[in-house]
């Protein structure tokens, strides 16, 4: 009896020195904190930050990184490949709505697709432990808004996979994550498969191709630069 009065003693000690979350809503909560959205774009810029634990390849030293992915919005929210119930519904969203779902494409859906297509690329090298790769090490994403009607994201776009051919390394020195060279849709990696295939693939138009504008998918922001990088040598991948 004496025995369980302690633990139940220790156990309110531990929870009352536990440290406090902060719960504060954002935009995931509250649609009235989201980015004002146009209900006629139909591409959004998606700004992403990806931490995974340092890893044993060479030179990769940096964990932490950023870039701007530019996405086109699924049918159900761009009013150019939306079906006609689709664009029934668009018309009937609640602006408030619209733009926390716009939000939430970039927090979720992009963040999720973003995640799983890094973690496939790092699996893929044998100096990565097994399992090390599918380790629970996400990404997240946030938006502005979208405002922007961009001609490519006009059309559904082909489907295309995720492998070594049509996704060059995301993950690059200095903490950059650079999308220019990956042009796939759908990643099938550690058991999951993002988008899953009751959607339609994750859209990403060719940057610069016609709008000048979408060029800002190569602006980088890296979080953490590398002390000991040599400035001239010219920037690449931190795995081969």
């Amino acid at each position: 009896m004496r025995l369980a009065a302690w633990l139940v003693v220790l156990a309110l000690t531990f929870w009352a020195c536990a440290p406090v979350t902060d719960t504060k809503p954002d935009c995931a909560d509250d649609e009235t904190l989201c980015p004002m959205s146009k209900k006629t774009a139909t591409r959004v810029a998606c700004n992403c930050e990806c931490r995974f634990p340092r890893l044993p390849l060479s030179r990769a030293k940096t964990v932490e990184y950023a870039g701007k992915l530019i996405a086109c919005l699924p049918p159900d929210l761009n009013p150019s490949t939306a079906s006609p119930d689709q664009k029934q519904a668009l018309d009937d969203m609640p602006q408030g709505e619209y733009n926390q779902r716009v939000f939430k494409f970039c927090s979720e859906d992009v963040s999720e697709w973003l995640s799983l297509t890094i973690k496939s690329q790092l699996a893929r090298f044998e100096q990565v432990p097994a399992g090390l790769a599918c380790q629970p090490n996400d990404c997240t994403c946030t938006t502005e808004g979208a405002t922007i009607t961009y001609a490519p994201c006009s059309t559904p776009c082909e489907e295309r996979l995720c492998d070594k051919s049509s996704c060059q390394p995301i993950l690059r020195r200095g903490g950059i994550l650079d999308f220019s060279g990956c042009h796939c849709n759908r990643t099938s990696a550690c058991g999951f498969t993002s988008p899953p295939t009751s959607k339609p693939p994750l859209c990403r138009p060719l940057v610069g191709v016609v709008d000048r504008s979408v060029r800002e998918d190569r602006l980088y922001s890296p979080l953490e630069a590398e002390a000991d990088a040599d400035e001239s040598a010219p920037e690449e991948d931190f795995y081969e």
